[in-house]
């Protein structure tokens, strides 16, 4: 899986790739790092039927991230989890324990 750190550059290769939302980084000096995944093609091609709706639940994810709903998350983490040949697996258990060990599913640097 490969990041991308740029809205327009996800969007272009939203193309030719499958290209995922990830989390919205907010740096000591207050400007907003986006942070894209683009999934290999060997690690979803046997999903490709259920993709529609694996994306559906993934952007209901990060909806809930946005929204700081950390019961959303954990609920929605079990579902997507194993999706996307497991390639966003870390991420999804990244966001849980999160949620747990702070109550928020904000992601605080070392100056926030």
């Amino acid at each position: 899986m490969q990041l991308v750190f740029n809205r327009q550059v996800a969007e272009d290769l939203r193309n030719k790739y499958t290209v995922l939302e990830l989390e919205t980084v907010v740096l000591p000096d207050e400007r907003k790092l986006e942070v894209f995944c683009v999934l290999p093609a060997e690690s979803i091609i046997w999903e490709m039927q259920a993709m529609e709706d694996s994306v559906s639940l993934h952007e209901q994810f990060i909806d809930a991230i946005r929204n700081n709903d950390t019961e959303a998350c954990m609920e929605l983490s079990e579902q997507l989890k194993g999706r996307f040949g497991g390639e966003l697996d870390s991420f999804y258990d990244t966001v849980v324990a999160r949620c747990k060990e702070t109550g928020s599913t904000v992601l605080t640097t070392l100056s926030n």
